[in-house]
């Protein structure tokens, strides 16, 4: 073999041993970075399904004896209002409830809704499903998702029930939204002009005095 052939051939074996080296190089890389994405995965996984605190029990001290008592046996509830409000409209699911002395659309109007559950979602699976929610029968009303809708959302209790208030919901504020699952319905509860469900207030007792049956 003359000294030019031997020369090419050296050539090409370090090119070739440069080029296996390389794609091993590339091959380690690519799982790495496959490695960290599945890392990335779990630990959004793992967020999501992190336990909530413990939810905030809604008291209220206000003398409600004098109240009057909103009951439909049809919807399977009752609540109390306060003696100056009334109810201006009912429909097959809904009531309206508001003070006397104003317009619904400029009161502190508050709106109950029930929806149909027949297999007793929860109800984050309820309204995050509401395009199957919405063909049960009774249902044909439901429009939002809360938990996508809301500004934030809080988990509240009184006595052994526990609730969501969706606060601002749709953006919008001085409204907020309590909402429960009660055996297999959906019970929505809507106050227009309050920011938010706390202890010690009109709304906080109306919520209070649910009774379901």
């Amino acid at each position: 073999m003359n000294k030019k052939a031997f020369s090419i051939i050296i050539v090409v074996v370090v090119v070739l041993g440069g080029y296996l080296l390389i794609s091993n190089k590339n091959s380690e890389l690519e799982v790495n970075v496959n490695d960290d994405s599945n890392q990335e995965v779990v630990t959004e996984i793992k967020d999501t399904t992190e336990e909530q605190g413990e939810p905030e029990v809604l008291v209220s001290d206000l003398d409600t004896s004098n109240w009057h008592v909103y009951e439909n046996e049809e919807l399977g509830f009752s609540l109390k209002y306060p003696d100056d409000w009334k109810y201006v409209q009912e429909g097959d699911n809904f009531v309206n409830l508001n003070p006397s002395d104003q317009e619904p659309v400029h009161s502190r109007r508050v709106k109950i809704k029930v929806w149909s559950n027949p297999e007793k979602l929860a109800l984050q699976h309820f309204y995050s499903n509401i395009d199957d929610s919405k063909k049960i029968e009774g249902n044909e009303g439901l429009r939002y998702d809360w938990y996508e809708l809301s500004e934030k959302t809080k988990e509240i209790s009184v006595g052994n029930e526990k609730m969501v208030n969706f606060i601002s919901p749709m953006g919008i504020n001085g409204h907020t939204t309590v909402t429960m699952v009660v055996d297999d319905k959906i019970i929505e509860i809507n106050f227009q002009f309050v920011e938010e469900i706390v202890s010690n207030t009109v709304e906080a007792s109306m919520v209070s005095s649910l009774k379901f049956f």
